[in-house]
């Protein structure tokens, strides 16, 4: 939807409504709620995500995000940390969005001796 994300998250609410077990759907609503600034509400939506067998890096990194522009440092660590090793990429590390975290202990634990 080429940068449309309201309505694109208005679409991706509407077909989750009636799939709600779609968890790569539901996926695509929290990522479009992200690109839409709805980080409350896209936190929340990739929570319910957890466990349901998607990649590491394809929910950790959008939830972080997320979780991080809402407010909650800790679910955004928690992401992070959710994410192994091998698949949590180094860039994150100086993502603008993690700046206000970057100097805590546990998120440069996240990247050390990489």
């Amino acid at each position: 939807m080429g940068g449309r994300f309201h309505e694109a998250a208005a679409a991706y609410a509407e077909l989750v409504s009636t799939a709600p077990e779609n968890h790569t759907l539901r996926l695509a609503y929290g990522e479009a709620l992200l690109g839409d600034k709805q980080f409350g509400a896209a936190c929340d939506e990739l929570e319910k995500l957890k466990g349901k067998g998607l990649g590491y890096r394809d929910l950790g990194i959008p939830a972080a995000r997320a979780c991080m522009q809402k407010g909650d440092t800790n679910a955004a660590i928690a992401w992070l940390q959710s994410i192994p090793v091998r698949f949590r990429p180094m860039e994150l590390f100086d993502d603008p969005i993690f700046a206000p975290i970057k100097d805590r202990a546990e998120f440069k634990a996240l990247f050390e001796g990489r």
